[in-house]
């Protein structure tokens, strides 16, 4: 745990300013530029991050493993940025210079650029205010996953019952 602490410090003291995270390739540190998105993703300039609750369980969850412990992760879930590169499919070129929210699946949003896929935003007006949105995202996203586990639960139990009634008329 004390080499993963010390890795960690370093990561927190680097600077990011031309930092890029994606899940495929980790963060990327580059002083040419920046990166281009796959064919569907749209790389994003991060204005707001948070550091949540999700983030501090996923490092204690590193810390926890040794095959986790050397791996390099970029915390930050909920992001809102701008698109500044999309890819050449359709769904990332429509996104080209909007606003945007996301939930990252794998954190990062603590680097100055993300890349997601185009299907993984969430379109804001302009006058939405970034740090309002992350933070309703953080705090709200765990009530939404909550209610999402209980409707698809419930889908399959319906889908078991289904079955069962069928079952029992033939018989």
């Amino acid at each position: 745990a004390v080499l993963g602490r010390c890795k960690w410090e370093k990561v927190m003291q680097a600077r990011f300013e031309n930092a890029s995270y994606s899940p495929v390739t980790g963060l990327i540190l580059r002083k040419d530029g920046r990166p281009e998105p796959s064919e569907d993703e749209v790389l994003i300039r991060v204005d707001a991050t948070t550091i949540s609750t999700r983030d501090c369980l996923e490092r204690l969850r590193r810390n926890e493993s040794r095959k986790l412990i050397e791996e390099f992760w970029v915390p930050g879930h909920e992001i809102v940025g701008h698109v500044v590169r999309a890819g050449a499919a359709m769904e990332a070129k429509s996104l080209m210079d909007k606003r945007i929210a996301a939930v990252l699946p794998y954190g990062g949003g603590c680097s100055q650029y993300v890349s997601i896929h185009a299907n993984d935003v969430i379109v804001l007006p302009d006058e939405a205010d970034s740090n309002e949105v992350v933070t309703l995202l953080s705090t709200y996203m765990t009530a939404y996953q909550c209610l999402e586990s209980v409707a698809t639960k419930e889908d399959k139990d319906d889908e078991s019952k289904v079955g069962e009634d069928d079952e029992s008329k033939v018989g």
